[in-house]
């Protein structure tokens, strides 16, 4: 049921901050599932590059895409629909961008899919200029150089349309918080030609690492001083770019490991195994059902990581919870940024992610 209520350079034209959902279509959802009234942005996830530099979108066949989009903005008409590109393994950046004339081809392809979804931006989700992710991509070294032109061009065509409509189009891209990526992204150029940039503020451990860690946490810590953390990547950012340009991301998905030591309630432990997503789920709103204080697991706090986790004995579960997002919330009115997103929205169907984004940011 849904609930009522010209120069390259962009610059945020309001002072509210976004509130940013992934949304995607490989699963199926319907527009009373999205809490348009407390979002400012959809970015559905992922259109895909062919080897002509064209977008496909492929909507998996239960999901009737046209409508579910044409009953959102029938509900919510200042909800902005964007098409996030790319995505993780999504190959096809790399030869796109490397010339003018591809480059071009892909841009005209872009405002066709933004045409014929009533859509009103675009997301680029290029995972990674110049790197190849273990072969999973095609990478080149002028990937960085190619990347800031493309974003140009795509500002400058968006620029181009909202002289003959009133739409203003958006331009953002999602980026990691390594300390390679600043310089990766070149993005105290590109910049200057988006509305914001969505960082990834998460998979700082994963079933690829044997010792149980903070997937997500705000701050440093004690235990584990070169454990990656959020506030230094947003510092890292900021040096180069404004602020308000960065909106925070937020995980709605846990990992977990078993065979883990006790001490420290299985934090910071070397594990016999990673859980893999075919054995167990670890969706916020599954988490919230089966695991947080339930069926023999403890949720415990890290103060100064500023970050919760879920321990048996055995199993070790890092994820976001609620508190741990407070504090986020808190750190991007403080810091000035643009806002936050969380990936994404099927796996936070209780609503309770985005109510205390909502919420928090709101209360000024």
């Amino acid at each position: 049921m849904f609930r009522k209520n010209a120069t390259i350079e962009v610059k945020n034209t309001t002072a509210e901050f976004v509130k940013v959902a992934y949304l995607p279509i490989y699963k199926t959802w319907h527009a009373g599932d999205v809490p348009g009234d407390l979002l400012t942005d959809i970015n559905l996830a992922f259109g895909e590059i062919t080897p002509d530099s064209t977008i496909q979108v492929s909507p998996i066949k239960e999901l009737d895409l046209p409508k579910e989009l044409e009953t959102l903005k029938q509900h919510y008409p200042n909800l902005k629909i964007n098409l996030a590109i790319g995505g993780w393994g999504g190959d096809g950046f790399s030869d796109m961008a490397f010339t003018k004339e591809t480059r071009s081809i892909f841009i005209n392809s872009i405002v066709s899919h933004l045409k014929t979804y009533n859509m009103d931006g675009v997301d680029i989700d290029w995972e990674y200029p110049t790197r190849d992710n273990s072969g999973l991509i095609k990478a080149r070294p002028e990937d960085t150089e190619n990347f800031i032109l493309l974003m140009k061009e795509i500002r400058s065509k968006f620029n181009e349309l909202s002289k003959t409509s009133d739409k203003k189009y958006t331009l953002s891209f999602a980026a990691p918080m390594g300390d390679w990526a600043v310089e990766t992204y070149g993005i105290k150029e590109v910049s200057n030609s988006v509305n914001y940039i969505n960082l990834m503020a998460y998979d700082y451990v994963g079933p690829w690492s044997r010792v149980t860690g903070h997937h997500s946490n705000l701050n440093n810590s004690k235990e584990l001083p070169n454990h990656i953390n959020t506030y230094q990547g947003i510092q890292k950012y900021s040096n180069v770019c404004k602020p308000e340009k960065l909106v925070l991301g937020i995980p709605a998905y846990g990992y977990g490991w078993r065979g883990v030591p006790s001490e420290n309630h299985g934090l910071f432990q070397a594990a016999e195994a990673a859980i893999t997503h075919g054995e167990a789920d670890f969706t916020y709103s599954n988490l919230k059902e089966n695991y947080i204080s339930k069926n023999g697991y403890t949720r415990y706090w890290d103060d100064i990581s500023k970050a919760a986790y879920l321990y048996n004995g055995d199993i070790f579960i890092t994820y976001e919870d609620l508190e741990a997002i407070r504090y986020k919330a808190d750190t991007v009115k403080k810091l000035r940024l643009g806002g936050m997103m969380y990936w994404e929205q099927t796996q936070d169907l209780t609503g309770d992610i985005i109510r205390t984004i909502s919420e928090e940011l709101d209360n000024q």
